[in-house]
């Protein structure tokens, strides 16, 4: 435990900095009257920019004699490249520096989830979870500090603060051990890129395909569902910018318990099963989202969001981790990210158009994806 510490303190410091963008740029693009399809496309960007660049990381990694440079790579040029939204003054350009952060972050997931799972003394799906703990702790703490501090130093105040705090992650990994790892052969880089989706007999067996499937519609359904969630809450619900940040906290806060239940109950239920339930919750979350008038909605909706992912992401990640060879454990792991990226390339999209004519259609629709992905991984997985 105590050698895994560092690594736990740069997740908490990485992922109280980069999500928090998510929210503050669609603060910052709405000051700047963006279209909502404009603002929902800097997820998209974001997603598909991702899923390309997840497995490379997580490939390059696997080579690496040593996982933690490039780690420290990924989270530095993250570091330095977050201060450019700072100097943003026209919303077209947020896409783009979207893209661009977005391939330098992609690197810290499937590396760090490796890393966590070559620990040899603790179970796979233990470790699993005290990242996944970790990474919600820090999640919860960003969304905090935007409900504290959005209200006294604005949004590119708050940005600015954000942007050390991402400073703090580069050297809180500088102290992370070395922890050997099973090698795999150097490939080219675009082998590195797409050999995971080629690799025929690892996604074939168990049905590992369909764990990726599912996974990409729960995110499509998740990502569509808060692609415009700040501004359907403070300009459809009526809630103030500080009272929208301070319920989205409950998100993640609840992911911490969840991560833990989820950790403890896996070996007893299947990594298959916590995946279904995590993702059916997905989807009952949007639903809770839809029918909103008030801010005791989107608070529940938010804490049943937040224990359905401590569900989906510990199933997941375990079920993959699980039967994938154990020198290409990382390039699966970013596969698993790329699912999600692309759920988050799409997502956004489908929410920018359908929100145009109804929230709670965009809500509903988002839902019913969910379950459909929910439904593939019950049936098709084994």
């Amino acid at each position: 435990m105590k050698k895994m510490l560092p690594l736990f303190l740069t997740a908490i410091a990485r992922f109280a900095s980069v999500p928090s963008f998510g929210m503050l740029v669609q603060f910052r693009m709405r000051e700047m009257d963006a279209p909502l399809f404009l603002i929902s496309s800097v997820s998209s960007v974001r997603g598909g920019v991702t899923s390309l660049s997840s497995p490379l990381w997580g490939a390059i990694s696997d080579e690496a004699r040593n996982r933690k440079p490039v780690l420290v790579l990924s989270l530095t040029l993250t570091a330095l490249l977050l201060p450019l939204y700072l100097t943003l003054r026209n919303p077209v350009f947020f896409p783009i520096i979207a893209g661009v952060v977005a391939f330098c972050a992609a690197g810290f997931e499937p590396i760090a989830l490796a890393m966590s799972t070559d620990e040899r003394n603790r179970r796979t799906s233990v470790s699993l979870s005290l990242l996944n703990t970790a990474n919600s702790i820090g999640m919860g703490l960003g969304r905090f500090l935007i409900a504290a501090l959005i209200g006294i130093l604005g949004v590119l105040g708050t940005m600015g603060m954000f942007c050390a705090v991402a400073a703090f992650a580069v050297v809180f990994a500088s102290f992370i051990p070395r922890i050997e790892h099973s090698r795999h052969q150097r490939r080219k880089t675009i082998e590195k890129m797409f050999s995971a989706l080629v690799s025929k007999d690892i996604l074939k067996k168990n049905n590992l395909w369909a764990m990726y499937i599912g996974t990409l519609l729960r995110q499509l359904g998740t990502a569509g569902t808060f692609a415009l969630i700040a501004v359907y809450l403070t300009e459809r619900v009526g809630l103030t910018q500080s009272q929208a940040a301070f319920l989205s906290m409950m998100n993640p806060l609840m992911q911490v318990p969840s991560h833990i239940f989820f950790g403890r109950i896996i070996k007893k239920i299947g990594s298959k099963r916590s995946t279904v339930i995590g993702t059916s919750l997905s989807g009952l979350s949007s639903v809770l989202f839809a029918f909103a008038k008030g801010w005791e909605a989107v608070l529940v909706g938010y804490i049943l969001a937040g224990f359905a992912f401590g569900g989906f992401i510990n199933g997941a990640s375990s079920y993959i981790a699980e039967r994938t060879p154990a020198n290409r454990r990382a390039e699966f792991l970013g596969l698993l990210r790329s699912a999600r990226s692309i759920g988050f390339l799409i997502g956004p999209i489908i929410a920018g158009i359908v929100a145009q004519w109804s929230f709670t259609l965009l809500y509903a629709l988002m839902a019913g994806v969910c379950l459909v992905g929910a439904v593939i991984i019950f049936l098709v997985c084994r």
